[in-house]
């Protein structure tokens, strides 16, 4: 839901901040929809390599012996 949400306000912001670096952009439409997915599709895929590790570790652990380290 975080990275949903994270998604859509820099979406937002990415059209909204187009008038800044109009200026910047070469070769590149500044509305172009492509790279505003491919750049959603990269942050899926960052956020999803950076969540692998603790999940899965955290799938090892036994309920029980986890509570009673707490």
């Amino acid at each position: 839901m975080l990275l949903a949400g994270g998604i859509v306000v820099g979406a937002d912001a990415s059209v909204a901040g187009v008038r800044v670096v109009r200026s910047l952009l070469y070769g590149i439409a500044a509305r172009d929809i492509t790279w505003l997915v491919l750049a959603g599709l990269l942050l899926v895929l960052v956020a999803s390599a950076a969540g692998y590790l603790p999940v899965r570790r955290a799938a090892r652990l036994d309920p029980l012996e986890a509570l009673r380290q707490e």
